[in-house]
């Protein structure tokens, strides 16, 4: 009777041990890296706020406006919550988050630029983006250019008024 006791406690001692292997794996598994696949090179559209929702909209000098980016044909994937940070090419423009995911705060200086390019970088941190090269799946830095954990994924002009 014993000895069937014992079996028993083995068993019962590497089910659990197996059972645990398995939380830790699928665990890790979730803890880890996002991998985002995307069937072409992303486009990136910057939208105002408000009432308008014009493509690309003209800022105003001295005005503030609100804009948001999106990713064209991704409404409805993780692409579109990937962070993303504009960088204007002047520095008579100014840009600040606003604390909504891709939504800026958009000034312009009196300035004698008519035109103001942003350059569109994604904030990848634990985050992998593959993009469909022909039948194979390569990374997206392999494609865009990249420094540290960001990649260039578009560059906008948005005409100052």
């Amino acid at each position: 009777m014993s000895a069937i006791i014992k079996q028993l406690n083995a068993r019962i001692g590497l089910t659990c041990l197996i059972l645990c292997v398995l939380v830790i794996i699928l665990s890790w598994n979730c803890l880890g890296q996002d991998t985002i696949r995307l069937e072409r090179t992303p486009k990136v559209i910057i939208r105002s706020w408000y009432p308008e929702y014009k493509n690309n909209p003209p800022i105003n000098m001295g005005q503030s406006k609100i804009i948001f980016s999106l990713i064209v044909g991704q409404e409805n994937s993780l692409a579109q919550w990937i962070p993303m940070e504009l960088i204007p090419s002047s520095s008579h423009v100014n840009i600040k988050e606003t604390g909504k995911p891709n939504q800026f705060l958009i000034t312009a200086d009196l300035t004698e630029e008519r035109k103001v390019e942003l350059s569109c970088w994604w904030n990848l941190e634990n985050t992998v983006v593959l993009i469909k090269h022909k039948t194979k799946w390569l990374s997206i830095t392999s494609f865009l250019p990249s420094k540290g954990n960001q990649v260039l994924v578009d560059r906008k002009r948005l005409k100052i008024k």
